[in-house]
């Protein structure tokens, strides 16, 4: 194990491995002293990419260097690709509370991947000044209760960096870096997280990649013979981010109603196809983002609206007019039987789908843990059933809030029934089944569900 920590700023040393090891209560993971090897899913690596407040990106070759390492995953291995925006109040600081809780977050996918489908996971931590690191505002940003002042300016810094070239240029990259054809290597999954405003960050940049002209975002595919696919009007397949996840989002929801907007007027289609797949579970359209958030979020839900001053809008998740789902606790009995893996402790869901065919927007109950892991506790689970308003009609873009018992407020999003709630939703949105490979009917019970 590392016996220094990385300090910023990381420069182009921003590459990390860390190497896992089991034993008989769990799974632990250790920073390793070199980069490591890129085949072996035993292991995961986490890239650091720090934005300057102008939204420039302060060491371009960190980009570089990460779009480099997951090339050379593809090359050797399978992988999956997540990437995480922080919001106000935090940075790339090594020991940040929301980088520490990401480093959870891939050792929990690196336990899923040992469980079931054996890829090498790679993270990507998009750090920008979400705490004023100049001026009068440095100091004011680290005292509690005084530090909420700062709302405007760093909403603005948010602001300019969703719409800046790093946010364009990393998304571009990491879709280039997953999906483009290499030798004979397959595409691997990308999902891109945002919290708070790194959501509202992650909303505009991807908005920016829609309106430019020159589709940036959008990669032509030879391979058209994968289970969830993404296509334009012109019925061309396209490789694109698999998932846009907003945890509390920030954003204006004129933000969300622009990309709809956008999404519509081009004719963005999402489909999985079970024939593609070989599996019992009914076709459906999953979503290319998802906003979620807590419904007890006093931030995005009443503080933001303080903050904005004349603006007479309100967050995404807040709109009433763009919600697409409820998200609540249901009466229902959860059936959350633990599967034939191997054990690492880590506590575990249970995802179940409305199989009756001809549904384009269908609803899942989702049973979470109702507590973390203990040798001699047995796991319970409690049901929640995402519905849609509106199932005969597809969607892009799900929006909706989550009862407060799974993220209590704005900061809640890393515990373990959140973490285990966003696992869910990476599921349900089609990822694993957007690259070839097995493990996709383990996404669902065989369970028959029913939301009437």
């Amino acid at each position: 194990m590392k016996t220094n920590e990385p300090k910023r700023p990381y420069k182009d040393d921003n590459l990390f491995t860390y190497k896992g090891k089991s034993h008989g209560n769990g799974y632990t993971v250790e920073l390793q002293d070199t980069l490591g090897p890129p085949n072996g899913y035993e292991q995961f690596d986490l890239g650091i990419i720090e934005v300057d407040e102008e939204g420039q990106l302060s060491h371009p070759k960190q980009l570089e260097n990460i779009g480099d390492r997951i090339r050379s995953v593809r090359e050797q291995d399978k992988a999956i690709v997540v990437g995480f925006i922080h919001g106000w109040h935090n940075n790339a600081d090594w020991d940040n509370a929301f980088l520490k809780s990401f480093r959870k977050l891939l050792k929990a996918l690196l336990v899923r991947e040992l469980e079931a489908h054996r890829r090498r996971v790679i993270g990507v931590y998009i750090g920008w000044n979400g705490r004023s690191e100049e001026g009068f505002g440095k100091w004011i940003g680290r005292i509690p209760l005084i530090n909420v002042t700062t709302f405007r300016d760093r909403y603005r810094a948010a602001e300019r960096t969703g719409q800046g070239e790093a946010l364009s240029e990393t998304l571009v990259e990491l879709t280039s870096a997953c999906k483009m054809p290499l030798g004979n290597s397959d595409p691997v999954p990308l999902i891109l997280i945002g919290h708070s405003m790194g959501a509202f960050i992650l909303q505009n940049a991807f908005l920016e990649l829609l309106k430019h002209p020159g589709d940036p975002l959008v990669l032509p595919t030879h391979r058209i013979n994968y289970a969830v696919t993404t296509k334009r009007s012109d019925d061309e397949e396209v490789l694109a981010p698999d998932l846009l996840l907003s945890l509390n989002s920030a954003a204006d929801s004129n933000v969300a109603k622009n990309i709809n907007k956008w999404l519509l007027d081009k004719k963005w289609e999402k489909r999985f196809e079970t024939s593609k797949a070989e599996v019992k579970v009914a076709p459906y359209n999953p979503p290319l983002l998802i906003s979620a958030t807590s419904s007890n979020d006093l931030a995005v839900g009443f503080f933001w609206k303080i903050g904005q001053l004349s603006r007479k809008s309100s967050t995404t998740g807040f709109d009433k007019a763009i919600a697409t789902h409820n998200f609540k606790k249901s009466k229902m009995e959860a059936k959350c039987e633990k599967a034939e893996f191997p054990d690492f402790y880590q506590p575990w869901h249970c995802l179940h789908k409305d199989n009756r065919p001809g549904i384009p927007t269908p609803c899942f109950a989702i049973d979470l843990p109702d507590h973390d892991r203990s040798k001699n506790k047995d796991l319970t689970h409690t049901r929640y059933l995402l519905t849609p308003k509106e199932r005969d009609k597809p969607s892009l873009f799900w929006s909706f809030q989550v009862p407060g018992d799974i993220i209590d407020g704005h900061s809640d999003i890393f515990n373990y029934k959140a973490a285990s709630f966003t696992l869910a939703l990476i599921q349900l949105s089609g990822v694993l089944a957007s690259a070839p490979g097995d493990g996709w009917d383990a996404n669902f019970s065989e369970e028959t569900l029913d939301c009437d």
